[in-house]
């Protein structure tokens, strides 16, 4: 699947040179490891965007990153759609 910024959104990161994300934060301890998670729902109107670290240790793998970071991009909606919105659970079984 391919995004594309709309001629408004261009046009908004030309003038202004950044278009703000508005992240929640939600922090969760899975065995041992406290991991961060920010979700964006709804990244300029294009994408919505997932990333989850492990915060401490610092960098621990995971099962789902052997960095102890991932960065996920993907189609605004679907988790809301696929796992009812509840990003800590959605974590929670990807780690």
């Amino acid at each position: 699947m391919m995004f594309s910024l709309s001629k408004q959104d261009l046009k908004k990161s030309m003038y202004s040179g950044v278009i703000e994300m508005k992240y929640q934060t939600y922090r969760l301890n899975w065995q041992g490891i406290e991991i961060e998670a920010r979700y964006s729902p709804n990244n300029h109107n294009v994408i919505a965007h997932l990333e989850i670290k492990s915060i401490n240790p610092e960098r621990e793998m995971l099962p789902i990153t052997d960095t102890g970071y991932l960065s996920h991009f993907h189609e605004i909606g679907s988790i809301e759609r696929d796992h009812g919105g509840d990003v800590v659970a959605l974590c929670s079984a990807l780690a």
